[in-house]
């Protein structure tokens, strides 16, 4: 699993900054807390791991989670934010699933609803279907 300071390197890529100004210029933050979390002197807090989230469009759970995961000095508690991660992970595949589920369902249920509808309107007996 990635560390924070990853997806703050690949928002850097990704925007094209070359330097921790122009970084700092895109996220609409200072310089001096991009220079912190490039140094590892310290984490991005929650708003910031929202705006790199936004900037490579990912869910911003993974940054925030992989910071807090960072940030903790109780190892149990650490554990628990990285299995809330990893669990993140393998259903990140799985999510689909359910949403196609409904859309199925609701596909299921215009189809059966929309004849009848038309035969309410009278669209069958006056339009030039119902031959």
């Amino acid at each position: 699993m990635k560390a924070s300071i990853e997806y703050l390197k690949e928002a850097k890529e990704k925007l094209g900054c070359e330097t921790d100004y122009q970084l700092a210029k895109a996220l609409k933050t200072s310089t001096t807390n991009i220079s912190r979390y490039m140094s590892g002197e310290t984490l991005m807090d929650d708003f910031h791991c929202l705006v790199v989230a936004k900037s490579l469009g990912i869910d911003p759970m993974k940054i925030i989670a992989a910071a807090q995961e960072e940030r903790e000095k109780n190892e149990e508690k650490r554990g628990v934010w990285r299995d809330f991660r990893e669990a993140r992970e393998r259903e990140k595949g799985r999510a689909i699933v359910p949403v196609m589920a409904a859309l199925t369902g609701l596909m299921m249920m215009a189809m059966v609803t929309i004849p009848h509808l038309s035969e309410a309107t009278g669209f069958y007996k006056t339009s030039h279907y119902a031959n």
